[in-house]
């Protein structure tokens, strides 16, 4: 399993612990590769995205059956990974839902649900509107999650998503 990963957003909201504790509890070898912010489109020749296409070679080249997408990655970034996951054949999960899954031909994505959050968050912009102290407002974890599974990109890709899998979708893209 490839997982590309940034650095600055792992000290800001450490993922890697759980992905690897899960890893090593499943037998699954994890091949990290960190993938820097704002690079541009992938290609061979572009010097200024030369770092992410190599990592999506060498995760190709080292054989990844599949990847994760973790936070700290940009849009054209994601993009860039999932067009690459596509023409090579490697399934892979993105971080967020909000992404235009049809359009970049991502397989999967699993995150929270960002509509709710804005939600909360004006819920929270309104109480201290009237007159309550940041400091005492609770902090809260997201509490919606929402699962998408791209169809088109999984036949592209040559796999078949089980049934009881499709099940747990909040949206299948067709």
């Amino acid at each position: 399993m490839a997982v590309f990963w940034n650095r600055r957003a792992e000290e800001r909201f450490p993922l890697w612990r759980s992905v690897d504790s899960t890893a090593r509890a499943l037998g699954v070898e994890v091949l990290w590769e960190e993938v820097p912010f704002q690079l541009g489109s992938v290609g061979p020749g572009n010097t200024s995205t030369g770092s992410l296409y190599r990592r999506l070679r060498t995760a190709a080249l080292r054989q990844a059956d599949a990847f994760i997408v973790l936070p700290g990655l940009d849009g054209r970034n994601m993009e860039d990974i999932a067009e690459f996951g596509l023409r090579n054949r490697i399934p892979g999960i993105f971080w967020t839902t909000d992404l235009d899954m049809e359009q970049m031909g991502g397989l999967m994505a699993y995150g929270a649900n960002r509509a709710e959050q804005s939600r909360r968050a004006a819920y929270f912009v309104d109480k201290i509107l009237k007159g309550a102290k940041p400091a005492e407002l609770p902090v809260e974890l997201p509490k919606s999650f929402e699962f998408v599974i791209n169809l088109k990109a999984a036949k592209e890709i040559g796999i078949t998503v089980p049934p009881r899998v499709l099940a747990w979708a909040d949206r299948v893209i067709k």
